[in-house]
């Protein structure tokens, strides 16, 4: 199986985020990488989701951006996103 990674730094921090294409609405993982490479890391997350489609590619750039976020802001991202704490399955 395929898993895109997507790295972005910022202020000495590295956010980090995967997505796994999806092969039944034909993704791949050269396409993901495709849409990734034309991104400006200096985008936000609104403009993220207004113009990449759903998919693996969005996925793991939006996750990335979470993660910086929550290292910037010294929390979780469950926290940043104000969701009730994760606890193992």
């Amino acid at each position: 199986m395929d898993v895109v990674s997507c790295e972005v730094w910022a202020d000495g921090l590295t956010g980090r985020g995967e997505g796994t294409p999806i092969y039944y609405r034909g993704e791949t993982a050269e396409a993901c990488v495709g849409q990734l490479a034309v991104w400006s890391p200096h985008e936000d997350r609104a403009r993220l989701l207004a113009e990449l489609p759903p998919g693996a590619a969005r996925n793991a750039l939006d996750c990335a951006l979470w993660d910086l976020a929550a290292q910037r802001e010294g929390v979780a991202v469950w926290q940043l996103a104000s969701l009730p704490e994760t606890a193992p399955v």
